[in-house]
């Protein structure tokens, strides 16, 4: 082997990262790559949306049966007091 070749040989190992670097970094590439294939930020999306459409029932029903104990009269008048004093701070 010729010395400029030898060079260019120890030139790219004393360049290239360790052997379980490589790994590690080809395995994140492969891994974002299959997120972006799939569509796995608008799945995620969608469904932290529809999360939070059924929550809005939910709650309303759970207020709606909380409502009928006395035991709670006092924490409902709270949130009332609370949600009808901050109507500008919604959204």
């Amino acid at each position: 082997m010729s010395s400029a070749a030898a060079r260019a040989v120890a030139m790219k190992r004393s360049s290239a990262l360790p052997r379980p670097l490589a790994v590690l970094f080809r395995f994140v590439l492969r891994v974002v790559a299959r997120m972006r294939a799939i569509g796995l930020a608008r799945t995620a999306a969608s469904l932290a949306f529809t999360t939070l459409l059924a929550m809005v029932p939910l709650a309303t029903v759970a207020i709606a049966f909380v409502a009928h104990f006395p035991v709670f009269e006092r924490w409902l008048d709270t949130l009332e007091l609370f949600l009808l004093k901050r109507p500008g701070n919604i959204g």
